[in-house]
């Protein structure tokens, strides 16, 4: 039996509240600045989002901490959720820093509520694994694309072990936690009409910020792990991944009065 869809929705409403204070406060733009595990992976987001100047859809987002640094950055940025308590916490905390916000839309990834070929690219910033129909998921990303536009992936991979014991424990949690092999990716994104452009191994360097949240004992564990698994990528890393929607004749869609309407 897996966990629904709606079963996530109140995982992660209950997840996010608890700790509501906690990301309120924290400024997006002092944390690049002083975590080197956060600032590499924005970074990666950044490389990949290189000369895309059209609207861009963060997919599962939570609390938009990547779609409001991306935002200043001058990115055109749709941060979706399912979860409305999440995109709350960041539109808050955009007035309260006094920084523009990103777009937001509320609404299922498997059942996105935005028109066919609305953005240049898509971004499934480990989140794809937290979704119950991956594959719908995919195929709503590649609807809504345009033609020649990208989709960048962030996702653990399936074979790593420590991975298969947290997907254990997340699902007695109520939570959805999967992990894809490389042909079990390549697959289901061939099946949403998606082309492989580049897949790569890579393991980010520990948030300081999420290793606050963990004891001593257990913050020098995880510290261990990402150090071993930087040196052996083949098990451990993760499955950063471009692909692109084969270049057609587009549809004309009005992105700024869909978002605005479902804002």
């Amino acid at each position: 039996m897996s966990v629904t869809s709606q079963q996530e929705h109140q995982y992660e409403r209950a997840k996010i509240s608890s700790l509501r204070e906690r990301y309120l406060a924290t400024d997006v733009m002092e944390k690049v600045h002083h975590d080197p595990g956060y600032a590499e992976k924005v970074a990666l987001l950044e490389k990949a989002l290189a000369g895309t100047q059209d609207w861009i859809l963060d997919v599962g987002a939570n609390t938009c901490g990547e779609s409001e640094y991306l935002t200043t950055r001058g990115y055109k940025i749709i941060a979706n959720d399912i979860n409305e308590v999440a995109l709350e916490i960041s539109r808050d905390r955009c007035a309260h820093f006094g920084r523009p916000a990103p777009k937001y839309l509320v609404s299922d990834a498997q059942n996105l509520q935005l028109g066919n070929e609305c953005v240049s690219f898509v971004i499934f910033n480990e989140s794809l694994h937290h979704m119950p129909d991956a594959a719908g998921a995919l195929a709503q990303a590649a609807r809504v694309l345009k033609p020649g536009g990208r989709v960048f992936l962030y996702e653990p991979y399936a074979y790593n072990p420590y991975r298969r014991l947290s997907e254990v424990r997340d699902y007695f949690r109520g939570t959805v936690e999967k992990s894809f092999g490389v042909g079990q990716l390549r697959l289901l994104l061939a099946e949403a009409g998606l082309e492989v452009v580049s897949l790569q191994r890579h393991v980010c360097s520990v948030s300081e910020w999420k290793l606050t949240e963990f004891n001593p004992v257990h913050r020098v564990l995880r510290r261990l792990y990402i150090r071993v698994s930087k040196r052996m990528l083949w098990l451990f890393g993760n499955l950063m991944v471009l692909a692109e929607k084969p270049a057609a004749n587009p549809l004309r869609c009005h992105v700024n009065e869909t978002v605005r309407r479902a804002s």
